[in-house]
């Protein structure tokens, strides 16, 4: 897994990425689809987003900073629904909402090394210097520069602000009983 700290640097490679497995694909004799949910009893694809962030030394602030993690997750689930346009931009994006598998997030949560939660703190008991948010709610077909941006801003807000996050999920954060914003009605 290699890790970016020049954001250009990141998109650049990830046009490649798309333009290499495009040919590869048609060097085979097949085709490759970013569509979020081009089967609706299949399960569909994301674009997720890991990041943490690191001081001058090279340190994880999140690791160090439990606060500065927190007012983070505060911010991107505070601007998610504003958000959503970018991370599902067409009806065909919708649909990965609409028709989820287990892991598809559908409401705007956060919880520790949960796959139903739109922001997932995996699990780094291990080593706590990979302390990272993983942003689950952008769909394959998402303009990812524009997802980026807005994952980027959404945390820098919630920093500068200091933005609390809503309550921790424990369970399937669609369950009913968290009472959390849903995506699509």
């Amino acid at each position: 897994t290699r890790v970016y700290t020049d954001i250009s640097e990141l998109i650049f490679d990830i046009r490649f990425l798309l333009k290499f497995l495009q040919k590869a694909s048609l060097d085979f004799g097949g085709d490759i689809t970013l569509e979020a949910k081009p089967d609706i009893d299949k399960p569909g694809s994301a674009f997720h987003v890991h990041l943490h962030l690191i001081d001058t030394q090279s340190v994880n602030i999140f690791a160090e900073n439990e606060k500065c993690l927190m007012y983070s997750i505060g911010g991107l689930c505070k601007f998610m629904i504003n958000d959503l346009k970018i991370f599902a931009p067409t009806d065909q994006s919708i649909k990965r909402y609409k028709y989820p598998d287990i892991h598809t997030p559908t409401t705007v949560s956060w919880g520790y090394n949960n796959r139903t939660a739109a922001i997932r703190l995996p699990c780094v008991t291990h080593n706590p210097q990979l302390k990272r948010i993983e942003h689950r709610v952008s769909g394959a077909d998402c303009c990812f520069e524009k997802a980026i941006v807005a994952i980027v801003k959404s945390v820098m807000h919630g920093i500068k602000f200091e933005i609390n996050p809503p309550a921790r999920i424990y369970g399937n954060a669609s369950d009913p009983q968290y009472g959390c914003i849903k995506f699509i009605n």
